[in-house]
C-alpha cells in the first residue's frame, strides 16, 4: 500500500514538473514577441518619413504576434486541463489505494476469524472424543458390577463397549468364550444395558446435574428392582422411575410419589 502511493506520488511529481517547463516556454515565447513588438514601435517612432510603410508592418506582426499568443494562450488553458485531470486521476488513484488497503486490513481480520474458529473447532473435538471415552470407559467399568448386583452374569464372560463404540458381548459357552449378539438379551438385560448407559452418560456430560430418570423397569422382579434403585440413588441425588399403567387406566392422569430411604 506504502509503496503504491510513494509510486503514484513520484508519477504525478514528474507531470506536473514536464507541464510546469512547458508553461514557462510558453510564457517566454510571449515575453520575447512582446519585446519585439516594443522595439519595433520604438523604431517607428525614430523612423518618421517610413511611419506609414512601417506602421503596416507593425499592424501584420501585431496581427501575427495575436494570433501565436492566441495560440499559446490556448495551448496553456489545455494544459491547465490537463493538470486538472492529471490531478483528478490522482486523487481516484489515491482513493483506490484506500479501499485497497481497507479491504486488505479486513481480509487479514478474516484469516485470523477463520484460524480462531478452526483452533476452536478442533478443541471441540478434542473434547468431545475426551468425554467420549470417558463415557465408554465408564460404561465398561459399571457394567459387569451392575450385571453382577442383578445376578445377570452367570453365564457372561464381559460385556464392554469398544474403540468404535460398539457393544460387544462374549459369553461362556461349555468352558468356551463366544461372541454374542446384544439381540440374544433378554428384555431385562438390555434394559440394564440402557440404564449403566445413561449413568455413564450423566457421570460423562453432567456430573453435577441432580436428577437421574429411569424409564420403565416394570422387567425387573421386586428384588432386581430395588438393587437398581439403591445402586443409582448411590449416584444421583434425585432418582425419578416412570412406570407405565394398563390400557384401561391411561384416561386419567395420576402423579404418585415418596421419599423412601433405602
Amino acid at each position: 500500500r506504502v509503496k503504491a502511493r510513494t509510486q503514484l506520488a513520484d508519477e504525478w511529481t514528474k507531470v506536473r514538473a514536464d507541464i510546469r517547463v512547458e508553461l514557462n516556454n510558453v510564457s517566454r515565447a510571449i515575453e520575447f514577441e512582446e519585446d519585439n513588438l516594443k522595439k519595433l514601435k520604438a523604431k517607428l517612432d525614430d523612423v518618421g518619413p517610413r511611419r506609414q510603410e512601417l506602421s503596416g508592418l507593425v499592424e501584420q506582426l501585431e496581427a501575427s504576434l495575436d494570433k501565436d499568443t492566441r495560440e499559446r494562450l490556448e495551448r496553456r488553458r489545455q494544459l491547465d486541463e490537463k493538470i486538472t485531470r492529471q490531478d483528478e486521476n490522482r486523487k481516484t488513484k489515491m482513493a483506490s489505494i484506500e479501499q485497497i488497503g481497507d479491504v486488505r486490513t479486513e481480509i487479514i481480520q478474516l484469516e485470523e476469524d477463520t484460524r480462531f474458529c478452526q483452533q476452536l473447532n478442533q478443541l471441540v473435538l478434542e473434547k468431545a472424543e475426551e468425554v467420549k471415552r470417558a463415557l465408554r470407559d465408564m460404561f465398561n467399568e459399571r457394567i459387569g458390577e451392575v450385571y453382577h448386583l442383578l445376578d445377570f452374569d452367570e453365564d457372561f464372560e464381559r460385556i464392554y463397549l469398544d474403540d468404535g463404540f460398539q457393544l460387544k458381548i462374549i459369553r461362556r459357552f461349555r468352558g468356551q468364550r463366544k461372541p454374542d449378539s446384544i439381540n440374544t438379551l433378554s428384555r431385562g438385560e438390555k434394559e440394564t444395558v440402557a440404564l449403566v448407559l445413561m449413568l455413564a452418560g450423566r457421570e460423562a456430560y453432567l456430573p453435577d446435574f441432580p436428577l437421574f430418570i429411569a424409564d420403565e423397569t416394570t422387567f425387573y422382579d421386586s428384588t432386581r428392582f430395588r438393587r437398581i434403585v439403591e445402586y443409582i440413588s448411590k449416584r444421583a441425588p434425585y432418582t425419578i422411575i416412570t412406570n407405565l399403567v394398563p390400557k384401561e387406566k391411561q384416561d386419567t392422569l395420576s402423579v404418585e410419589y415418596k421419599l423412601a430411604q433405602l
